[in-house]
């Protein structure tokens, strides 16, 4: 075989890989939105490396994306394979930092999974890393987080980008606390955060 005739090979090798991947991607957006009427979807967000937050779901989930409805946040991972599903109305808040401090934000419950060291100040790096962390009930009213990791040079444009996004489906149902400025229940009558009396 001739050098010309190996590039024809591996071009076409390669084009038959490719579109047999852009099938597969396809199929398993499709398996995992059955059910879902296209004209349902408001806007799909890529919220960055899946850490925690689904109890079924392994960690490291790399180029998440979340499909927004009317009801509910569905996470997606790069091959569209269904990582899980949020009611809208559930979430309370939806919070983005350095990493290094969002373990102050988490629950005992996601620090312990998570391992307690995970998500301490790591190395000295050339670049922070950020996470945006959505806290929502359960159906036994206990809260979790779902954590998402932004790396890279890009990554507080990106984060931020994120988070501006997500945080405009945040429910009507919440407000600011007036004494430490967290998102909390309009309902509530003590901040969970500073456990301040909101009374009038």
């Amino acid at each position: 075989m001739d050098t010309y005739s190996i590039i024809i090979m591996s071009v076409v090798c390669f084009c038959v890989i490719f579109v047999l991947g852009l099938l597969y991607v396809s199929k398993n957006m499709k398996k995992s939105l059955e059910g879902l009427d296209p004209s349902e979807v408001k806007e799909m967000i890529k919220v960055g490396k899946y850490i925690i937050g689904f109890e079924d779901k392994v960690s490291n989930i790399e180029n998440v994306k979340s499909i927004i409805t009317k009801d509910k946040f569905i996470f997606l991972g790069a091959l569209n394979e269904k990582i899980g599903e949020i009611d809208i109305k559930s979430i309370t808040n939806i919070i983005l930092e350095d990493k290094t401090t969002i373990h102050q934000r988490l629950t005992a419950t996601r620090i312990l999974a998570l391992g307690i060291f995970s998500l301490a100040a790591p190395k000295v790096k050339k670049y922070k890393e950020y996470c945006i962390a959505i806290e929502w009930e359960d159906n036994d009213f206990e809260i979790q987080n779902l954590v998402f990791e932004f790396t890279g040079l890009q990554s507080k444009e990106n984060s931020q980008l994120s988070y501006n996004s997500l945080k405009k489906y945040l429910p009507k149902q919440n407000k600011k606390c007036p004494f430490c400025a967290e998102t909390i229940k309009r309902a509530a009558i003590v901040c969970k955060y500073c456990g301040k009396d909101l009374k009038d």
